[in-house]
């Protein structure tokens, strides 16, 4: 390519243009995702001793009775997903099979956050019913329809914490020094080997920070919060999705600085449709050799 058509691709990139090449690797990056998420579950589960959803319905073991074969199963659907191949099957047939892979961690009290996942497929299922013949309709709501699945997420956890302090979340920040220090212990005790209580060393500081800034402590929990709840505004268009991409990796930082906590199959969604990770890192990669070319003698 030119360099005026490597100018037109960053141009894009910040627009709210829905060019197939970066839709492509949104599904490539979303596959991956999947992929791991697979592998992880069949690979480190073997029962499901406490049913929950769907498991209590079928017997989700069956998943993991042949790990091979489902992982096989999901390479295929990912490779037709990622070829654009029957989407209205091929999405149909991933939001079942990551619903039920989802539902395993629940069902081995395990808490990893994973339920999106199944709703990302299932969004653009909708796209791609609503806008079966319009290109431009369909361009963008697969895309968009995907942010808003993240977007509740976000919004759900803000609505939830409202709602469980009576609406004075913010109010309570003389509490999280306690949340800092339980969720150090509990994630330092779950390491049976070698725990010892230096490796708490650094939710003590934090919490000590925390006691010591209450005000700017009250600032940081409320920006916090009204991120989470105005997650929707990304819903509008891919540059909003892009700006509120980095204030979301600003709060997933800041819940990891803080509490050690991190959710990475979230993350990584979220940098997918947000942002699109493996988009910009191409971009960049692309644009490197482009001035390589240029500096080249002859």
């Amino acid at each position: 390519m030119k360099n005026s058509s490597l100018k037109e691709l960053w141009t894009n990139y910040f627009s709210n243009n829905y060019a197939y090449r970066e839709w492509f690797f949104q599904k490539l990056g979303f596959a991956i995702l999947i992929f791991a998420l697979t592998y992880v579950i069949v690979f480190n589960y073997e029962v499901v001793p406490l049913p929950e959803s769907i498991c209590l319905l079928i017997d989700c073991t069956l998943l993991l009775k042949y790990p091979n074969l489902v992982l096989l199963a999901v390479c295929g659907l990912l490779a037709l997903y990622v070829s654009e191949k029957w989407m209205p099957v091929t999405l149909s047939a991933l939001s079942v099979l990551i619903f039920l892979l989802c539902v395993i961690p629940d069902s081995n009290g395990h808490l990893l956050w994973v339920e999106v996942l199944f709703t990302i497929p299932i969004a653009q299922l909708l796209a791609y019913l609503l806008y079966p013949k319009n290109a431009e309709g369909l361009a963008k709501s697969r895309v968009q329809f995907s942010v808003a699945a993240i977007a509740a997420v976000y919004v759900l956890s803000g609505t939830t914490k409202l709602q469980d302090s009576h609406f004075t979340w913010v109010a309570q920040t003389q509490n999280l020094p306690v949340h800092v220090l339980k969720a150090s212990f509990n994630m330092a005790h779950s390491h049976l080997k070698g725990f010892s209580l230096s490796d708490t060393q650094w939710a003590q500081t934090v919490a000590n920070w925390m006691l010591a800034h209450p005000n700017l402590l009250m600032f940081l929990t409320a920006f916090a919060l009204c991120i989470e709840l105005f997650a929707f505004l990304a819903v509008i268009g891919k540059r909003f999705a892009l700006g509120y991409g980095f204030l979301l990796l600003l709060l997933h930082a800041g819940v990891r600085l803080a509490m050690s906590i991190v959710l990475p199959f979230i993350v990584v969604a979220m940098l997918v449709y947000y942002i699109n990770i493996f988009y910009f890192m191409w971009l960049v990669l692309y644009s490197f050799t482009v001035g390589l070319k240029k500096m080249a003698p002859g």
